[in-house]
């Protein structure tokens, strides 16, 4: 009787035991399948958050592109208009004045997408903030911070990355303005000099690019010649822009400058002139008038010289201003027997007086000639018509308005060196663009859709 008794009370407590594990395993294979779903849709999400963080910083990269090459401009504006970066709301991307060419809006450059994925990704640029905390262009503190948003295609995942970069003026030699003017006719005349000749118009309502020559959003040559009206035999064997340009400034003139008026054949410097206490002679002339055979000699043996010009330049026939140097190559340099190095000799105009007109005019007639200078007049008209010396300048211009013409024997010839010749003997060089360098900060930004 007692052995009965224990049988049928096992069997009492062998349900529930079975009943028991089969619940726990019934709660280990559904904690097992949420914990998988939950892995899978946090593998999505992260994923498509990557992909938005790609197509962001996709986003970046491609804006940066535009910005360092044709729309360089906007590097120096500010676009911000839901104040993500200030209390303020600029918008001055959408009101330029002189948009560079080939700019039809600024959609142009708010959004876009990367053409290498498919279906394409798109980006949004929200805002772009230019700083310069000293007010001094060029010094070497400015910086632009841009936001970008990238979302993927049926995708609900935003990233928005912030990044901040220096930004300068371009250190390329191919930058360099061997002839620089707000307003340019090239006509048939030449610049030469495969590194520094440098055509440079830095004033887009002057100097217009057709429609018919931009290729997506970029000016071709074609339409760049067109804009600095180069005729079929202009030769400009460096590069042409057509981009607003921060103008160095023009040289004051120095109290102790001897006041001159060339009107004939004479030398310089003269008998009895004092060099000034930076080590050049300085000269303020108020007009240069040649014509015939004159011949200025501009001897930079001993010394630099500058001339100052406050009123205007006319020569005609054979007159040359002729810069001559008999010292050593470390001074003179090798353009020749007997030729000076052009940053040696120049010639300053007067400072731009911010009106529309070209108060000044320095023009070379007939078989006229200068050699080896730098001239450098910002409120000057400036053209050769007719030439028939080889070259007829041979140096760097920069003037207000170039006016050539439509002689094929007129050229400018620029030095590969030019533009480390001025600035080693002190000149403050622009250059044809700025650009950004290697980000300074990163930053992914709350996502917000």
């Amino acid at each position: 009787m007692l052995k009965s008794r224990r049988k049928t009370t096992d069997e009492g407590f062998a349900l529930p035991i079975a009943i028991g594990f089969g619940l726990i395993m019934v709660l280990v294979a559904l904690t097992l399948s949420i914990k998988s779903r939950d892995d899978q849709v946090s593998a999505v999400s992260q994923k498509q958050t990557t992909a938005s963080t790609t197509v962001a910083e996709g986003g970046i990269s491609r804006t940066l592109g535009f910005l360092n090459h044709n729309y360089h401009m906007l590097l120096r504006s500010n676009y911000d208009p839901n104040s993500l970066l200030g209390s303020d709301s600029p918008d001055e991307w959408s009101f330029l004045t002189k948009p560079p060419p080939c700019f039809t809006g600024v959609n142009d450059i708010l959004t876009g997408k990367i053409p290498t994925n498919a279906p394409a990704d798109t980006y949004t640029v929200e805002a772009y903030r230019y700083s310069d905390p000293d007010g001094i262009s060029n010094s070497g503190d400015e910086t632009g911070t841009l936001i970008v948003k990238g979302h993927p295609p049926n995708s609900s995942a935003v990233s928005r990355i912030q990044q901040t970069m220096n930004i300068s003026q371009s250190t390329s030699l191919a930058s360099f303005p061997g002839l620089m003017a707000q307003d340019i006719t090239l006509g048939n005349n030449d610049v030469l000099g495969a590194i520094s000749g440098n055509v440079v118009c830095t004033d887009t309502l002057n100097c217009v690019v057709p429609v018919s020559g931009c290729v997506n959003g970029q000016p071709t040559n074609a339409g760049l010649r067109t804009a600095i009206d180069a005729l079929n035999n202009s030769v400009v064997q460096g590069q042409i822009y057509v981009r607003d340009v921060t103008w160095p400034p023009v040289p004051a003139i120095p109290s102790g400058a001897i006041n001159v008026s060339i009107s004939s054949a004479t030398s310089f410097p003269r008998t009895g002139d004092s060099v000034g206490a930076d080590g050049a002679y300085h000269y303020q002339v108020s007009d240069i008038t040649l014509s015939g055979s004159d011949q200025v000699t501009v001897d930079t043996t001993s010394a630099p010289i500058y001339f100052y010009v406050t009123g205007d330049i006319a020569m005609s026939g054979q007159a040359t201003l002729a810069h001559t140097c008999s010292g050593s190559a470390n001074n003179c340099g090798t353009y020749g027997s007997g030729l000076g190095s052009p940053e040696r000799f120049r010639i300053y105009g007067n400072a731009d007086d911010g009106d529309s007109f070209s108060d000044q005019d320095f023009i070379l007639n007939g078989g006229a000639t200068a050699t080896n200078v730098f001239i450098h007049a910002p409120d000057a008209r400036m053209g050769i018509n007719g030439g028939s010396s080889n070259p007829d300048i041979r140096g760097a211009i920069w003037v207000r308005e170039w006016d050539g013409s439509s002689s094929n024997t007129a050229e400018i010839t620029v030095p590969n060196a030019m533009k480390q010749l001025l600035t080693d003997s002190g000149v403050v060089v622009t250059s044809a663009s700025h650009k950004t360098s290697a980000a300074t900060s990163w930053t992914r930004l709350e996502a917000t859709p």
